[in-house]
């Protein structure tokens, strides 16, 4: 029997069947399992195990009122399902001496009073919901899941659930499935013993690490493969630096230097964690990174407008004074607009700073910069633009890239806030520094 027709069949049941006990088990119990729910149970001395269940949807009671009184703001939204008099039941004999199930209408009972439609509005069958299951355990959003299940039920035919699916029912079964293999995420509740987990796991993953400590009040420890390494040295040329926080329950901040291939590929050259951020700590995780990879001396180092990675930068790379290459600290464009709109309130004013980031030209740039402090109303806005980007446009001006198409295409840290924010999706404030 194909399986859209054992569902009708089962549905109103109108002849006994019988089948072997596994195959119920495993074939045709899930596809319906959604329509029945449990009566009674019987076991003879014979070996028979006797279920009478009836239909999920029988309410023979009007569900309780709200309590009078109480404000709607302050009220769960809810809906109460109509009660129904549908008294079908049905008769599931499992018998231990053969292995086989015997599946028949209960004492002639009269038909469902609603159609399967119907109950697959209140619950879905085993059977799609341990494709819901199956699902979630990977690492991808409730909506993939939604469609990559619906396209798996489809194929199994049973299309006529799909509208029934939703996002909020694969969130919270993702939620129980991956809440307990989740567990392990959660470390160790001492702080040293953590740290010393999380560098001996990583150190059995072939990853090379360092712990350092500072003069001041942090610590930390760099890490990075050998593969990550060799990719820092070979196209670090533009490397991409910032960090994020929340990716473990101490607080500690997570850095990433990120660098592009020669396939136009965005990779990660190392990573460091610190128990802060601080110039000095930040400094020592740069000058690490420069130990375990010599061969790395970017040209262009593009970050956000943190003055402390900015000034530890300027530490760990003391540049041609010191007989290394020469480099440039340019800035997210992304990052400087989104200051300007916090700090200049004149629309116009703001426009013209906006042009100016973007004009091929020094001297272009420059004058729009000098327009936009000569109209512009406010003080305070002419002080902040002259005091932080009036002398140092080849930070956040694209005039001083217009040399490189590279420089052109990569003007802000948008690929490294993606790779991070997929990386806090996975992972937890409530999580150790270091997951399996």
């Amino acid at each position: 029997m194909s399986e859209p027709r054992n569902r009708s069949k089962l549905f109103n049941l109108r002849e006994a069947i019988v089948v072997p006990t596994q195959e119920f088990k495993d074939e045709i119990w899930p596809l319906i399992s959604n329509v029945w729910t449990q009566f009674a149970r019987y076991k003879s001395i014979k070996g028979e195990t006797s279920i009478i269940f009836a239909c999920r949807l029988a309410k023979h009671r009007d569900s309780s009122s709200r309590q009078a009184g109480i404000s709607s703001k302050k009220r769960r939204l809810t809906s109460v399902r109509a009660p129904m008099e549908c008294k079908i039941k049905i008769r599931v004999v499992h018998t231990d001496a053969d292995q086989m199930t015997c599946i028949e209408r209960y004492d002639e009972t009269p038909d469902h009073c609603h159609t399967l439609e119907d109950s697959d509005k209140v619950k879905r069958p085993q059977a799609v919901r341990q494709m819901m299951i199956n699902e979630a355990r990977k690492a991808y959003r409730p909506p993939a899941i939604v469609v990559a299940v619906k396209d798996l039920a489809a194929g199994q035919g049973l299309e006529e659930v799909n509208p029934h699916i939703s996002r909020k029912e694969v969130s919270n079964i993702q939620a129980t499935v991956r809440s307990s293999e989740l567990t392990r995420l959660i470390g160790n509740a001492d702080l040293e013993h953590d740290i010393h987990d999380a560098l001996q796991k990583l150190r059995d993953m072939n990853y090379q690490v360092i712990r350092f400590d500072t003069d001041g009040d942090y610590e930390g420890f760099c890490f990075a493969g050998t593969w990550q390494l060799g990719k820092l040295g070979e196209c670090g040329w533009l490397t991409l630096m910032d960090s994020t926080h929340k990716t473990n329950r101490y607080d500690w901040r997570l850095f990433t230097l990120y660098v592009r291939d020669s396939y136009g590929t965005w990779c990660i050259g190392a990573h460091f964690f610190f128990s802060g951020e601080d110039e000095s700590v930040v400094t020592k995780g740069l000058r690490t990174i420069r130990q375990l990879q010599p061969k790395w001396e970017p040209r262009y180092i593009l970050c956000d407008q943190s003055a402390i990675e900015n000034r530890a930068i300027n530490n760990a790379f003391p540049g041609i004074t010191r007989g290394e290459q020469n480099y440039d600290v340019i800035l997210c464009t992304v990052h400087v607009m989104r200051a300007w709109m916090r700090n200049i309130p004149c629309h116009k004013t703001r426009n013209k700073m906006i042009a100016a980031m973007h004009k091929k030209t020094k001297i272009g740039c420059n004058q729009l910069i000098q327009e936009a402090i000569r109209t512009c109303p406010l003080q305070t806005t002419v002080n902040y633009i002259k005091r932080n980007y009036s002398k140092n446009t080849e930070k956040w001006a694209l005039h001083a890239r217009q040399h490189s198409s590279l420089l052109l295409q990569v003007t802000t840290t948008n690929p490294l806030e993606s790779f991070h924010s997929e990386l806090k999706r996975i992972m937890s404030k409530h999580h150790g520094l270091f997951g399996e």
